[in-house]
């Protein structure tokens, strides 16, 4: 399988990967920059969550930033995909020939962004309709 139809297929969940990476880093680089230096004994966060925060010491600037960036991508991967599944799915629901040829076009590009059993549907509809 080639990375582009891998990448293709599993859109979604690679945004979502990206999405909850990026919150993670984010919250990480969050506490680090409260509590980093903060006294073990005043500390709110206890064992294992003081140890991250106390790793990550004075890289927390880019925990942040690097979380930052990888939310706003996987949040846009994400909720574009989703947007595009949506569509597809309300243009396939069409019923006329004559409304399904003139959303061809968009229906077409709708299945090659999202995975092969979306051009399987289409070539379905297609079959159904005896369009070539």
């Amino acid at each position: 399988m080639s990375l582009r139809r891998f990448l293709t297929t599993y859109t979604l969940y690679f945004g979502l990967v990206l999405l909850v990476l990026g919150l993670i880093l984010m919250t990480f680089g969050i506490l680090a920059m409260f509590y980093s230096d903060a006294d073990p004994d005043d500390s709110p966060l206890e064992g294992t969550l003081q140890d991250v925060v106390d790793w990550i010491g004075g890289w927390w600037f880019w925990c942040l930033g690097v979380g930052l960036v990888l939310t706003l991508a996987g949040g846009w991967y994400f909720s574009d995909n989703i947007r595009k599944r949506k569509e597809f799915k309300e243009l396939m629901e069409i019923t006329s020939k004559k409304k399904f040829l003139q959303n061809m076009d968009r229906i077409e590009y709708l299945a090659w962004k999202l995975t092969p059993w979306h051009r399987v549907e289409v070539s379905k509809k297609k079959k159904k309709f005896h369009i070539k």
